[in-house]
């Protein structure tokens, strides 16, 4: 989006933006006692969405541009959603925020600035992901092969869990993330309350034999890091929510049974998810589920009833809070025509998953926040494939107008009761940073003033170095072993206190799926 403004208009304009994105902020969201709480200790439950291509958005290459990433946050707190996920890398074809190992494409990092910024000045949280499992198009980098194939020492793309290579790439780019000072709001992304909680990746899975115990470890090795740079912000994994046959919720809950031997066989426990160990790993600060019915083969509304009780009757062996993090059913799409469904189910399917959310905020039994995917009121024009078109909601409908609006408004009214007592055992923060601490920069506040990606020039962290060697795609082929990560915890923060659960005595993560009954 170009902009043409006197230099006073210019000054005044930023000014307006500056004191309009720091009003009335919000602070760092916790996990306390087994629950989300804000500053005050006062619960924290919500009700969101997910959004997709929002950088791309920001930087007028698709998606109606500049002016609809504002209208999409002004949007979202008019309708009281508290909460949108999204992916922390663009993913339109050619355009990528890694280009290659440790080099970063910076119109792409300030598309992210300006998402994160009109976030804050609409007091909406953000849930982002680092990076993703898959590919959408043969030019992405921002995915795990990407990292293995920077490497000379993985073999495949499911070594990423485990070659210790791949590994200190994934942290350098984590550390790179969160050390990111925002060149709107001049906030190092580690920093910002606006981010509630990072993602280690969007839906990992290793179909390898030793698929779950690497995933497991590799959660183990991570997630602690993560804290470590950004001990306010929250942490989960960002999985499906699989279980293991060491778990009898394997057989119980899954889209197919561990016994299936039919076609596919039981490819959920091929996924390497192992929901329960998963999040009990240290530094996971709540557990977070998707559910797509339609991808999963499971459309039936018995499934989505029996996904949905398991994790919310787990949380009691975890201990900590749970979101329904990606949620969505189709009309039509992709699905063979004998398989594909009418708005009625779409309707059946979305008021069943919002009566359970509802009926487990009521009594208090672990779903805490729900996401839907995806809002045409926000990105009408984005466009990944017929299913995805066909899994949007437009603000029009019934599922809209007659389930998410009602339990949105209802959660928004319960959150500003101002007699709602506050959690048992928490301590209430002052001092800690809130955007409304946040740094002005005058030119930077503005929109992007461009909106064709560089073709080249792409910077490694830190360094205002120009990319090198760099093979086709933006792909780079490391020689010999990657840099050490930098040694964690040197970020200054005002630690607002460590993650509090209520996780039975004697439960581990070795132990959990043992100490289930179903």
């Amino acid at each position: 989006m170009g902009l043409a403004l006197p230099r006073a208009s210019v000054f005044l304009a930023t000014l307006a933006v500056t004191a309009a994105l720091f009003s009335g902020a919000q602070g760092f969201i916790r996990v306390q006692n087994g629950v989300f709480v804000d500053d005050q200790c006062k619960e924290f439950t919500f009700s969101g969405y997910n959004t997709w291509q929002p950088i791309e958005s920001a930087l007028n290459l698709c998606c109606g541009g500049y002016e609809a990433l504002v209208g999409q946050f002004k949007e979202a707190a008019r309708q009281n959603f508290t909460v949108v996920r999204m992916f922390g890398f663009p993913v339109q074809r050619g355009f990528n925020l890694q280009t290659a190992a440790g080099v970063y494409n910076e119109q792409a990092f300030k598309g992210m600035d300006t998402v994160i910024a009109e976030a804050a000045r609409n007091n909406v949280k953000l849930v982002i992901a680092f990076m993703n499992n898959w590919n959408y198009n043969p030019l992405q980098t921002d995915w795990k092969c990407s990292y293995t194939n920077w490497t000379t020492t993985a073999l495949g793309c499911d070594d990423f869990y485990t070659d210790p290579n791949s590994i200190k790439l994934y942290k350098n780019h984590v550390r790179t993330m969160l050390t990111r000072v925002n060149t709107v709001t001049g906030l190092e992304y580690g920093s910002d309350p606006t981010i509630m909680a990072w993602n280690l990746m969007n839906e990992p899975r290793n179909e390898k034999p030793n698929g779950a115990q690497e995933i497991q470890s590799w959660i183990t090795e991570v997630a602690p890091y993560v804290k470590s740079l950004a001990p306010n912000q929250l942490v989960t994994v960002g999985e499906d929510g699989f279980y293991q046959p060491a778990t009898c919720q394997a057989n119980q809950a899954n889209p197919v049974a561990t016994t299936n031997g039919g076609p596919g066989g039981a490819w959920p426990v091929a996924t390497g998810n192992d929901y329960l160990p998963n999040h009990m790993a240290d530094g996971i600060d709540y557990a977070s589920i998707h559910m797509w019915p339609d991808n999963w083969g499971r459309t039936d509304k018995a499934f989505g009833q029996t996904w949905l009780a398991a994790h919310i009757a787990d949380t009691k062996y975890l201990g900590k809070p749970l979101v329904l993090e990606e949620f969505g059913k189709a009309v039509g799409g992709y699905l063979p025509i004998d398989k594909q469904e009418g708005p009625e189910a779409q309707y059946a399917y979305y008021k069943q998953t919002y009566d359970a959310a509802q009926a487990s905020l009521q009594a208090n039994t672990g779903l805490k926040g729900i996401m839907f995917w995806r809002w045409a009121g926000v990105d009408p024009t984005a466009k990944l494939a017929d299913f995805d078109e066909a899994a949007t909601i437009a603000s029009n409908s019934s599922v809209f107008t007659e389930i998410i609006q009602p339990f949105t408004s209802a959660l928004a009214r319960k959150n500003a009761d101002p007699t709602r007592a506050a959690v048992t055992g928490c301590t209430p923060v002052t001092g800690a940073p809130t955007t409304t601490t946040a740094k002005t920069a005058a030119s930077a506040a503005l929109p992007p003033s461009t909106a064709v990606p560089p073709t080249s020039g792409a910077t490694a962290a830190g360094s205002g170095a120009t990319a090198t060697g760099a093979a086709a795609g933006g792909r780079r082929l490391m020689q010999g072993t990657a840099p050490a990560p930098a040694a964690a915890g040197a970020v200054s923060q005002n630690f607002v206190g460590k993650s509090t659960f209520t996780t039975p005595a004697g439960i581990t993560a070795a132990n959990i799926n043992s100490k289930v009954t179903c």
